[in-house]
């Protein structure tokens, strides 16, 4: 399954996105790929809700893709340390 949520991954949004999240995970597909391309803005409510949703699938033994992240993903990504670690591949 592919989730596309945005532009806005902050925290103004982040209970928002969490119910979107948890309704498409409720479909229970395997893996996710989550694609970040339409992402503008992200803050750390929006790296939350990915290291969330990658500790909720964990539990379940599934993986989450990050897939196409935009300059914005990367950046908040970067600035917690997690670029690399996230978006690796699986």
């Amino acid at each position: 399954m592919v989730l596309q949520l945005g532009p806005d991954w902050t925290i103004t949004q982040a209970a928002e996105l969490r119910q979107q999240l948890l309704t498409q995970l409720s479909l229970d597909f395997e893996p996710v790929q989550l694609d970040l391309a339409l992402v503008e803005n992200m803050d750390s409510s929006g790296v939350q809700l990915v290291l969330a949703l990658r500790s909720s699938l964990a539990a379940r033994k599934q993986n989450l893709s990050l897939l196409n992240p935009s300059g914005a993903v990367c950046a908040a990504l970067a600035a917690y340390g997690l670029k690399e670690e996230l978006l690796r591949a699986g």
